[in-house]
């Protein structure tokens, strides 16, 4: 099964292109707002179940929370 996800996953890594990407030195690929590429990548990141949707507000309500300084 994971070799199927390996292929598939290649292949549509393969299919995106970076649009307008810039190599930095010292840095690497910097990707540009529309790159096909990193919106594959982020999507794939993206949580899918009830428990990972929770998760990643807490997180988020967490964060916020540190930023405006009633989490020490």
């Amino acid at each position: 099964m994971r070799q199927l996800f390996n292929l598939i996953y290649t292949h549509l890594l393969y299919k995106t292109e970076h649009s307008d990407c810039k190599e930095r030195p010292g840095i690497g690929l910097v990707c540009a707002e529309d790159c096909r590429t990193r919106k594959f990548l982020d999507w794939l990141d993206e949580p899918i179940t009830a428990k990972e949707i929770a998760e990643a507000e807490r997180l988020r309500e967490r964060r916020k929370a540190f930023m405006r300084g009633e989490i020490a």
